[in-house]
């Protein structure tokens, strides 16, 4: 009778640690599917929401990537935390378990590793909540910003030019200021303005002219640049009072955009 107790008794174990195996494993599915839902949920409140100050809010979306490294969390937290116990279980020596006359209590030692797991995944989780909240805040805080000006009835868009206009920066000229006078008679417009698409990478030419001609021309990637002053003597033979500058901004696809002239005072 004792035999059949404990014999009962270790494949209760192993019965049992089969069972949290496959408890964990559907949790980790669980959880995985559950957190692409609330990130999907997330994403449709935040498209109502509409908000002004967030730009391209139309490419925020749960991609590719997005669904392969959830998918690979997943099963990385599915293999971990579901086929260590199976492991443990199937490493089960029954017939030490027989033999043994203790009971299959955990020992002190498993009890704190328990506890100290436990502590850890609840601290994770209070900061996952604590960064959630701030980051919630901030963006609410972030909505209440002014800005500096009215966006109120405020439209923009981006114009790509035909072929025949960018030849020259002269025929892109008269090409845009035909668009902002069609623009500014239209009824209910107030006011039209045009500004330069933004490009990938920052540059610019800078062209330091002596009369019509071109005496350097300083590239530059940056919004400032250096223009020495032995430079400038090597290029009018002294020092300048004043001298004019011509700053073209290039661009990836159209080149040379329109240039814009100023008189320097060094």
């Amino acid at each position: 009778m004792q035999c059949l107790f404990l014999r009962y008794r270790a494949t209760a174990a192993v019965s049992a640690y089969a069972a949290n195996a496959d408890e964990l494993s559907r949790l980790a599915i669980d959880g995985g599917i559950l957190g692409l839902l609330l990130a999907e949920s997330g994403l449709v409140l935040l498209r109502a929401m509409d908000p002004a100050n967030l730009p391209r809010m139309s490419a925020i979306r749960i991609d590719a990537t997005v669904l392969v490294f959830a998918l690979a969390v997943t099963a990385v937290t599915a293999i971990v935390f579901g086929i260590v116990p199976a492991l443990r279980a199937a490493r089960h020596d029954l017939n030490r378990t027989l033999r043994a006359s203790r009971s299959l209590s955990p020992t002190v030692i498993q009890l704190r590793l328990r506890n100290t797991l436990v502590v850890a995944e609840v601290a994770l989780a209070l900061v996952l909540l604590i960064g959630a909240g701030l980051m919630m805040r901030s963006f609410a805080r972030l909505q209440q910003v002014q800005p500096g000006f009215d966006y109120e009835r405020v439209l923009t868009f981006r114009v790509a030019l035909p072929r025949a206009v960018r030849r020259s920066p002269e025929s892109r000229l008269a090409f845009l200021n035909d668009l902002e006078r069609g623009l500014r008679g239209l009824a209910g417009v107030t006011f039209a303005a045009r500004a330069g698409s933004g490009e990938a990478n920052e540059a610019y030419e800078l062209e330091i002219l002596s009369g019509a001609s071109v005496v350097r021309t300083l590239p530059t990637t940056t919004a400032s640049t250096l223009y020495a002053a032995s430079d400038e003597t090597l290029d009018f033979g002294s020092a300048q009072s004043t001298f004019d500058v011509r700053l073209y901004q290039i661009s990836a696809a159209v080149g040379r955009g329109i240039p814009a002239t100023a008189t320097l005072i060094p």
